[in-house]
């Protein structure tokens, strides 16, 4: 184990581990409090010769924990970082495993019991690449980086049993490949952005972005034009 203090950070501890090590190794998002007080995260890779990506727990003091590994079959390469739901369990994606490579939604005990929620089908996306946001309601929302009805991804809504339903597909024209997740705004409505779409080139990646908002509820307003239901998005200028 090693430990190091840092002016703004109290580095503890080092990932240790190559890409196809044992243990995690590369973790690309933020960590997540539970409520036992210590950390939970993802790691892109390691956890085996595949490397696939782990889930693992840091004590404050150090000690870091794999917790599982991911094997393809239940996902691969979680980019984004895990979400504590109210029933006390963590839940998360992976862009990559599942079927045909499209990704999953996960979730995680503390002890690092994985259970496959959603196998992404490229119908309903595909590739996320952002962690979850908790609703009011309880229920999970997060975006797919392609795919869906237009090609250009989604935003999501998955109960905490894995019942999925796609809230909107992204079009070209108000935003495309959403990279990031979603946050959820002091009046019940989510905000996000996408990377490409919007202007120029509108029906294609190569747009300057958009931000946008999704209601959890409600039917379709947009701000400019009508496009599809339980969204509404706003071109950034």
């Amino acid at each position: 184990m090693t430990r190091f203090h840092c002016p703004l950070f109290q580095c503890t501890p080092t990932f240790t581990n190559g890409p196809s090590g044992s243990g995690p190794a590369n973790p690309a998002a933020a960590l997540t409090l539970g409520p036992d007080g210590n950390f939970y995260g993802a790691s892109l890779q390691g956890g085996g010769i595949s490397g696939y990506g782990t889930l693992f727990k840091a004590t404050t003091n150090g000690m870091l924990t794999m917790l599982t590994n991911f094997n393809y079959g239940n996902g691969a390469s979680p980019y984004g970082g895990l979400t504590l739901g109210l029933d006390g369990n963590f839940y998360g994606t992976v862009a990559n495993g599942g079927n045909n490579n499209h990704g999953t939604v996960f979730q995680a005990t503390p002890d690092g019991t994985l259970t496959t929620l959603v196998k992404f089908n490229n119908t309903n996306g595909a590739g996320p690449m952002a962690g979850l946001a908790l609703g009011p309601d309880g229920n999970f929302y997060g975006t797919t980086w392609q795919c869906g009805a237009n090609g250009y991804g989604t935003v999501f809504q998955v109960t905490a049993n894995g019942t999925l339903t796609t809230l909107a597909s992204f079009s070209g024209s108000n935003g495309a490949s959403p990279y990031a997740g979603l946050t959820l705004g002091p009046d019940g409505v989510f905000y996000g952005t996408t990377i490409f779409g919007g202007y120029t080139n509108l029906n294609y990646r190569n747009g300057y972005g958009m931000c946008s908002e999704s209601p959890p509820t409600a039917s379709c307003r947009h701000w400019s034009t009508l496009t599809f239901p339980m969204e509404r998005v706003l071109m950034l200028v």
